[in-house]
Parts: structure tokens; C-alpha cells; sequence
């Protein structure tokens, strides 16, 4: 159960019970060896950037642990919903029930069947398949000490920075490319937030590198798969 679940159960307010829960870690933890499990919720904001919300992911004990500094109203509703949700759980997993079993039996019959369509997809794209593990994640994109770093240029970051103005990928005294460029996907622009302040970052992308190797061949690299 999440904190903001038991926040909207009990009817506290989420930040309370965090501070709560916080201060009832250490002793946990010495007992446990353990800390409370901590999550974060990413919302983009209505004027641009992102912010973080932190909560907790506890089981069953520990939300019992928690509840010891709740009122009797509020501990007994936990109690009570810890029941429904082990009720549920037991209803879920009754293989004396023939619907259930018919539904596990359907669910693996369609993984088994998954299976098999993925296993002649990985062999038909195995070449994907050995360039991905060579990169690890396509998806990934790098900042400009990285992609610096990667193709192995024989200058860091801030130099980097210093010609893509020259050259009039970058705006001038920014870190910000062109829209088009933007477009042509070689780089990704990250609005964010850092305490009260707000910050811009330019990520290069995988199809940004190979734009970067072509731009400065003056550099030992064989990493960089051509598109």
C-alpha cells in the first residue's frame, strides 16, 4: 500500500504522514536492517519543467509498524482494509474456484503463445537485436561531457559547447540547438526544476552522435553505428 493511499484512507494530509514516517525510519531500520521502500511520481507542470513527489511503498507489517501513532479511528481503518485486500487476494488465487482456473489456464496459454511469436521475431531481428545490446539502451541519450567522451574528442564539454555555436547548431551564448535540429532528432531539450530553480539541458541522441562523429572526424572511434 502506497502512503498516499493510506493518506487518503485515513484522511491525513500526504505531507504529514510522510514527515511521520521519516521519523519512525530509524528505528525500523535498526530493528529491520531494512528502510521503508521510497518512490517517486515525475508530473510535468503547467508552465513547463517537471516536479517530483515523493511516497512510500509499504506491506503489511510496515504499515502496521506505521499505524502505532495513528488515533484508534485511523488505525482501525487500515486494519479493516488490509483485510478486504488479503479477502480479494485469497478470491483471486481459489483454485477450487473452476472460473479461476479456467482464467490462469487462458493467461498462459497466450504467454506460451507470446512466446513463441517473440522468439521468431528475435530471430528474424537478430541484427537489431546485437546492436541494442552493444549500446544497452537505445532509448539512452547522452549529455555533452558523454557524447564528448564517446566518440573519444580530443576536447570536453564546454569546448564542444564553443563550436556547435560557431558552426550555428547551437544559439548563441545558450546551450539551446536550433528547432530544426531539434526536429532532425539529434538532440533532446529537458525542461527541469532544481529546488527554486528552473534549468535547461540539451541531451544528444543516439542519431545525435553519428551526426557529432561526421562533424568532427578528427577522432579514434569505432563505436558509432552508421544510420
Amino acid at each position: 500500500m502506497t502512503s498516499r493511499e493510506i493518506a487518503d484512507l485515513t484522511g491525513m494530509l500526504h505531507k504529514n504522514l510522510m514527515r511521520d514516517i521519516r521519523n519512525m525510519e530509524d528505528a525500523w531500520e535498526r530493528i529491520r536492517g531494512l528502510k521503508f521502500e521510497l518512490s517517486v511520481e515525475i508530473r510535468k507542470l503547467p508552465q513547463g519543467g517537471v516536479r517530483e513527489y515523493p511516497y512510500y511503498i509499504l506491506n503489511k507489517t510496515e504499515c502496521l509498524y506505521i499505524a502505532t501513532k495513528f488515533n484508534d479511528e485511523a488505525r482501525a481503518k487500515l486494519i479493516v482494509r488490509w483485510e478486504e485486500l488479503e479477502i480479494q487476494k485469497r478470491q483471486v488465487m481459489d483454485f477450487n474456484n473452476p472460473e479461476t482456473v479456467l482464467k490462469l489456464a487462458q493467461n498462459w496459454a497466450a504467454e506460451a503463445k507470446k512466446n513463441k511469436v517473440l522468439e521468431a521475431r528475435v530471430q528474424v531481428m537478430q541484427p537489431v537485436v546485437d546492436y541494442v545490446e552493444r549500446i544497452e539502451d537505445i532509448s539512452k541519450t547522452f549529455s555533452m561531457s558523454e557524447a564528448a567522451k564517446t566518440l573519444k574528442l580530443p576536447f570536453g564539454r564546454n569546448t564542444l559547447l564553443t563550436k556547435l555555436r560557431e558552426q550555428g547548431i547551437l544559439m548563441k551564448g545558450r546551450v539551446e540547438p536550433y528547432q530544426k535540429y531539434v526536429e532532425m532528432n539529434y538532440f533532446e531539450v529537458v525542461h527541469g526544476t532544481s529546488g527554486q530553480y528552473a534549468f535547461i539541458s540539451t541531451r544528444v541522441t543516439h542519431k545525435g552522435l553519428k551526426f557529432l562523429s561526421d562533424l568532427f572526424p578528427n577522432r579514434r572511434n569505432t563505436n558509432i553505428v552508421k544510420y
